[in-house]
């Protein structure tokens, strides 16, 4: 006995499968000119989006201080191959076609134009999925050196003390120690030196040396504290995602408090308005979110992150029902070109930060925000309007950043004027004791450096751009600024920054750890840097007589002595010095430098490069520059050059 069984076969279904298995490979012949089309189409679109991509790189890492993601440089790489796949296919695009007859629908050699055709899908799939990728960010900040060395005295008679000190720092039972004694007895020495011992472990500490004026308050020293702690990590903190959530669930646990946390993940809308009620805490932050046009409901709101993300619009009544809001970040939203005006419901606000944002004007409104403890438009370069009484009513104000902040022709602003009125503004600002600040003019930068409730800040940021004629500019005067750790010079005029020749001690720049120098077509050099020792971002662009960077010839050169410039340096940028012939008469040893980039200086044939920094350069990655240039440098012997020339990476600049 035996079982019988049946299979049905449906002849609906066979057809089917016979139909796509033989018109499926047609259809790459069939196409195959349709395809070619839309492959040079998507390879235009492709190398569009790269350029796009390549002129964002440039930008963040004109200083150095940034590298391009891993992602992004992996994308690159795919786009390099299917380009160089594409060109091929594209390449023999002719004899392809001259096979199909029969109007297209056939070919002579089937089988060849078969296989071309499914190259050319696959292909063509690639290339859109490329084009189609999005970046928040394409580069990540290097992080910085985890030790600051700071100049040091011998530590005569305290050899015991720091043994002392040490064995309690080797200690981990010990988490807190004290120095304490009578002014000059050589506290501050004996920190320096200690400072200085942890140079010897780079891998296993980062150092923060926070100075704290008399009369400085708590959230002063504790932005201090977060921007060295911001330098010295890749993304001027991340967890693992398991540790974020213990840490998001035990702080829900202790505080009673709702987090909701989608930082990263690639958002392109806001969560749903259900999911924001009773939140406490909200990041949003490094998303693709374009608008917010909805209203949440969110009594309980206390701080918001929407930092890095292409915002463009934020809908008129958002922020209308989060009243007890603390902080907003909405730093990094390039596109974002106005606020709505019912910002001026967030009558708790206490730190704001719309730095590096396309914010075109201030609203009036801000003024109702009168608790704002911070307020941060650094790099708001596009920012044209800034209405009378804003600053002058945020009576808290204890921190206000504005370097870089403006663009350079609007005057309908109190920025633009010849600074009387910001001036007036400022001077309101009782409890104002962290500021970085823009100057127009000689005479609004000299009332500020004389100031008494000016001179109680610490000023950490100054962006220099005379527009009053000034050919002078007395640098050393900028010596009062005992907290100055950015400068910026940007003026056409400017031909000299002057030495004091009056001044008995020459002030040091300590703090001082970025100088660009923009557009200072007349000036010849910039040796008042060796005054500057901790100096790590060096940028000079479009000075068109500068001849050398350090001179030492002069009264400075004397004032110099046996002093190197630029022991601390990491990152140095000279581009566009038609000029310019040396940086430094000798070899340097530059312990710290990371890189360089020389572009347009035709006349620099020599680098400040020799066996004495083969030696000490360690951390160097990188000389970029154009490889004719390159090619005529000369060196101070063949070792040198040997050394060097691995870290070539040629470079060609965008046109001035």
């Amino acid at each position: 006995m035996c079982d019988l069984f049946t299979i049905s076969f449906g002849f609906g279904s066979i057809f089917t499968a016979i139909k796509d298995c033989i018109f499926g490979k047609a259809s790459y012949i069939w196409d195959l000119e349709d395809n070619l089309d839309a492959l040079n189409k998507a390879l235009q679109d492709l190398t569009q989006a790269k350029e796009d991509v390549n002129t964002r790189i440039a930008i963040a890492e004109q200083h150095q201080t940034r590298r391009r993601l891993k992602q992004v440089e992996l994308w690159l790489t795919r786009v390099q191959d299917v380009e160089t796949q594409a060109d091929e296919l594209l390449r023999v695009k002719s004899q392809e076609i001259e096979k199909l007859c029969l109007g297209g629908y056939c070919s002579r050699n089937p089988k060849s134009s078969c296989e071309f055709g499914k190259k050319l899908v696959n292909l063509l799939k690639a290339l859109q999925d490329l084009t189609q990728a999005t970046f928040v960010d394409v580069a990540e900040r290097i992080p910085e050196d985890p030790v600051d060395e700071r100049p040091s005295e011998p530590t005569v008679g305290l050899d015991s003390k720091f043994d002392q000190v040490w064995s309690y720092i080797s200690d981990k039972q010990v988490k807190i120690i004290g120095l304490y004694g009578k002014g000059g007895v050589g506290k501050t020495t004996l920190l320096t030196q200690i400072n200085n011992k942890f140079l010897s472990f780079p891998n296993d500490f980062v150092v923060i040396w926070v100075l704290v004026s008399k009369g400085r308050r708590l959230e002063s020293i504790q932005e201090t504290i977060m921007k060295k702690i911001e330098a010295h990590t890749s993304e001027i903190v991340r967890m693992h995602d398991v540790i974020r959530d213990m840490a998001l669930w035990i702080a829900c646990e202790v505080e009673e408090e709702k987090f909701l946390v989608c930082s990263g993940i690639g958002l392109t809308r806001a969560p749903e308005i259900r999911e924001w009620e009773n939140v406490k805490r909200m990041s949003l932050m490094k998303n693709k979110i374009e608008n917010l046009s909805e209203i949440p409901n969110c009594p309980e709101l206390l701080t918001l992150f929407l930092q890095r993300n292409p915002l463009k619009m934020l809908t008129s009544g958002f922020f209308g029902h989060m009243i007890h809001l603390k902080v907003l970040n909405l730093s990094r939203n390039h596109n974002l070109t106005e606020l709505p005006v019912g910002i001026s419901e967030l009558v708790e606000l206490q730190h704001l930060d719309l730095s590096f944002t396309g914010i075109l004007e201030l609203p009036k409104e801000l003024k109702a925000l009168t608790n704002l403890k911070c307020l941060n438009l650094e790099h708001t370069d596009s920012l044209r309007k800034f209405p009378r009484h804003v600053i002058s009513n945020l009576s808290m104000l204890q921190v206000l950043r504005m370097y870089r902040c403006g663009s350079f022709e609007s005057k309908d602003s109190i920025l633009f004027d010849e600074g009387e009125l910001f001036m007036e503004e400022l001077v309101c600002l009782e409890h104002l004791n962290v500021l970085s600040i823009n100057f127009k003019n000689s005479h609004t930068l000299g009332r500020c450096l004389s100031c008494p409730v000016l001179q109680n800040c610490a000023v950490e940021s100054v962006s220099i751009q005379l527009n009053d004629g000034s050919t002078s500019l007395n640098v050393l005067s900028l010596g009062v600024l005992k907290d100055l750790g950015e400068l910026h010079i940007r003026s056409t005029d400017l031909a000299e920054l002057v030495i004091d020749r009056e001044m008995r001690n020459v002030p040091q720049f300590y703090s001082l750890h970025c100088v660009e120098l923009f557009y200072c077509s007349k000036l010849r050099d910039a040796t008042w840097l060796v005054f500057a020792p901790n100096l790590k971002i060096l940028w000079i662009y479009g000075c068109d007589e500068m001849k050398e960077i350090i001179s030492v010839e002069g009264e400075v050169g004397e004032m110099m002595g046996n002093q190197l410039p630029f022991p601390r340096l990491q990152f140095l940028t000279l581009v566009y010095l038609p000029k310019l012939e040396s940086i430094y008469c000798n070899p340097l040893p530059f312990p710290h430098l990371k890189g360089i980039q020389i572009f347009q200086c035709p006349k620099l044939k020599k680098l400040p490069l020799g066996s004495n920094s083969i030696m000490t350069s360690r951390s160097l990655t990188n000389i970029r520059g154009e490889e004719d240039w390159w090619n005529e440098l000369q060196w101070e012997d063949q070792t040198t050059q040997d050394h060097f020339l691995p870290f070539l990476e040629a470079y060609s600049y965008p046109l001035k």
